[in-house]
């Protein structure tokens, strides 16, 4: 199984990159850069790096069953056209974004302000059907439309076929008084029904179903932006170099254990959230045993070995340079200069 994401996108360089979600090994990447002439603009990066990565693996006769990635338009269409026989899933962090956006737009407008109160649980509550759909397209689009029920008080209803009441524990008349359920009818209640039963959101739940996401890969962009900081500037090779390093330094360091103190006790960080949160709480992360790279001092020898033995290095193929990016042919200087001071400003006003 594979996970692809496209960070950077928009710079002069973008780096496209496959991991094994399992086990969490990148596997494969590449780096392309809009002075290639073959990349018209910066949207057509991303298919190119798709093809690049994907066509590299088979060379080596490695198989991808499934392959998630976020939910591009163009995306989509290359894996079903060029790469039927791969299962396509999208990232569920990704969708539950995107709903997670509409919900809180639609709770902005005057009348739906209860909505707030319930986002937080409609996003955890769609994490819940995509783990516990067990690959039913169905099933999982059932489980995502009971929401409604439950949010205006309702727990068992009779119209799916799969899926009859919710899963929870039975509520207290405590539990039941202390909700603020979202009355049927009502505007915030109407909005919330929009958003569950639009027909993008449905039909994208059939990507949905395995239940993938790319938390790790996320965790090696951080990584990556250390080695390759997006405010320095990096020549093409120096890119590859640096993404082979990142992608060494992760790979390598896959599966540390938690830290532990002296006294036994394990280490935790406590952080509040960087993205936008509607539960406002505090989270804590697990700290990690310190980093060992017993594979610098390896590398270091091979590089003095090749320059004492004189082997050739093996350099990145560079991508062909894009001499002009403009639309039409570049002209003489003299003849820009000259039309130009003719048509200045001041020049009109001398005349």
């Amino acid at each position: 199984m594979a996970v692809v994401t496209v960070p950077g996108t928009g710079a002069k360089y973008m780096t496209y990159t496959l991991m094994d979600e399992e086990m969490g090994y990148i596997t494969e990447f590449c780096v392309l850069s809009t002075a290639d002439p073959n990349v018209k603009n910066s949207n057509a990066m991303e298919p190119m790096g798709l093809r690049k990565c994907l066509d590299s693996l088979k060379q080596f006769d490695i198989n991808i069953a499934v392959l998630t990635t976020d939910r591009h338009v163009t995306i989509r269409k290359i894996m079903r056209l060029e790469y039927s026989t791969i299962t396509h899933q999208f990232d569920v962090w990704h969708l539950v974004k995107s709903i997670t956006k509409r919900l809180t737009a639609v709770a902005k407008i005057k009348g739906n302000e209860p909505l707030f109160d319930w986002i937080q649980s409609i996003n955890n509550h769609f994490w819940w059907c995509a783990e516990s759909c067990n690959g039913d397209a169905e099933v999982l689009r059932e489980k995502w439309q009971s929401v409604v029920y439950h949010t205006a008080g309702i727990h068992t209803w009779s119209d799916k076929k799969h899926f009859h009441t919710c899963q929870h524990d039975p509520l207290s008349d405590e539990d039941r008084k202390g909700t603020s359920w979202l009355r049927v009818g009502s505007p915030s209640h109407d909005a919330l029904q929009k958003v569950v039963q639009d027909k993008t959101v449905l039909k994208d739940l059939d990507h949905v179903t395995m239940f993938c996401h790319t938390g790790q890969l996320e965790v090696y962009h951080s990584l990556l932006l250390k080695y390759a900081p997006k405010r320095q500037h990096f020549s093409y090779a120096g890119m590859v170099c640096r993404t082979q390093l990142a992608a060494i330094d992760h790979n390598y360091h896959l599966g540390r254990k938690q830290a532990i103190t002296h006294s036994g006790e394990k280490c935790y960080n406590i952080v509040y959230p960087k993205t936008i949160s509607h539960s406002k709480n505090w989270v804590a992360k697990t700290i990690k045993q310190p980093k060992e790279y017993p594979y610098r001092s390896d590398m270091m020898k091979d590089v003095v070995a090749m320059r004492t033995l004189g082997l050739k290095k093996c350099s990145p193929q560079l991508p062909p340079v894009k001499l002009n990016t403009a639309p039409i042919e570049k002209p003489s200087k003299c003849d820009v200069v000259e039309k130009t001071t003719l048509h200045t400003r001041f020049s009109c006003h001398k005349q």
